[in-house]
């Protein structure tokens, strides 16, 4: 505004504009059933890093938890959620199918769905693959599945014939 209006004085009737950059809202998924327990810090550290750019988060084992994130600061997003998976723990069993439809009603037609998992779904339910199609004509723009190296190849694959990413971390 005020280089707008110096320029206005001297003559210069141009508006003068800062653009952002701007970045699609991400709802990130998180595994904290058992079988991610061995890959606990690498999940945080990774959820971390997108942060800033995250819309919702949502914790799923055998139940779903949803956190969203407050308007003004992402810390106290942060403290929450390593309070929460800290005294609750990575234990119980999976259900990615569960977690993905709750993602869903959260999500609008531009976000994107990352999840992080092992993709080991142990709780009869649904494909998930069957979800990431419905998901991805509906709901979300993209979905990337980060997953560990030991992960299930077969479910991977499925996902991937479904339309959506799958990236293996080393």
């Amino acid at each position: 505004v005020r280089k707008t209006v110096y320029r206005v004085i001297r003559g210069d009737y141009s508006i003068v504009r800062k653009y952002r950059e701007k970045y699609d809202k991400v709802i990130a998924i998180v595994d904290t059933s058992g079988s991610m327990l061995k890959y606990s810090l690498w999940t945080i550290a990774s959820l971390a890093a997108i942060l800033p750019i995250v819309k919702a988060i949502v914790l799923f084992s055998d139940t779903v938890r949803v956190f969203k994130p407050p308007k003004k600061s992402f810390t106290q997003l942060a403290l929450r959620y390593l309070e929460q998976v800290f005294s609750s723990g990575f234990k119980g069993y999976t259900n990615i199918s569960l977690a993905l439809r709750e993602a869903g009603k959260l999500a609008s037609g531009s976000d994107v769905a990352i999840v992080l998992t092992d993709l080991e779904q142990t709780v009869r339910d649904t494909e998930p693959w069957i979800e990431v199609q419905s998901l991805l004509k509906r709901k979300c723009k993209r979905m990337i599945f980060i997953v560990p190296p030991e992960h299930r190849d077969d479910v991977a694959e499925r996902i991937k014939s479904s339309g959506g990413e799958v990236v293996v971390v080393e």
